[in-house]
């Protein structure tokens, strides 16, 4: 799952002050108590929701081959 903890690209997270990394902890703590207490309530995340609707497996069936890089157009053309 990806968590929203990480607003910050890694490389930045060593450079934050103290104020912003806890700013950045306690906004993690309160996703993580919402989804435990929509959980206890009985609710499912959209996507599982989604993936119980359609019936899909919880993994895809084959591994999703990378996007090949399109190259660039030259502006002139």
């Amino acid at each position: 799952m990806s968590s929203s903890l990480w607003n910050y690209p890694a490389d930045l997270w060593p450079y934050l002050s103290d104020a912003e990394r806890r700013r950045e902890e306690l906004e993690h703590l309160l996703v993580v108590q919402r989804r435990r207490a929509a959980r206890r309530r009985g609710r499912r995340s959209a996507a599982s929701w989604l993936r119980a609707t359609l019936h899909l497996p919880a993994q895809p069936a084959q591994p999703v081959q990378p996007v090949q890089p399109v190259e660039p157009v030259p502006a002139g053309r």
